[in-house]
């Protein structure tokens, strides 16, 4: 795969969050995917486990800005660096994230496994 079929998706991701579509997020990934949301925890495996996670968002932030940027590839594998910010709903908050996302393709380009690392800072409670 190259640089830009990586790109593409994680731009497709960053899309479909500031879009609060999960629907979108959902068709991103393949049947099978392992996906940790934090690499400390089990991962949800299953497209209907990644759906039930991000069908949460369009209710609980507003204000989304994503951006990401691939920094290598090897074979079907990317990472990539992203940040994203975002207001909390209902208490107001502000989120600033910068992380990094590991990330495999399939030959058809659907997410198998996603894993992701981040930072977050809270800059402002209303």
């Amino acid at each position: 795969m190259k640089k830009s079929d990586f790109q593409m998706w994680l731009d497709k991701l960053g899309k479909a969050w500031v879009e609060k579509d999960p629907d979108a997020v959902l068709n991103l990934f393949d049947q099978t995917i392992k996906y940790f949301e934090n690499v400390l925890d089990e991962p949800y495996i299953g497209k209907e486990k990644v759906y039930d996670l991000w069908k949460g968002v369009p209710g609980s932030q507003k204000d989304i800005s994503f951006n990401g940027e691939i920094l290598m590839t090897k074979g079907n594998v990317a990472i990539a660096n992203w940040q994203s910010k975002f207001t909390k709903v209902p208490s107001g908050e502000i989120e600033e994230i910068d992380g990094v996302f590991l990330f495999e393709l399939n030959d058809e380009g659907k997410c198998i496994l996603f894993k992701q690392w981040e930072s977050v800072r809270k800059l402002k409670q209303k």
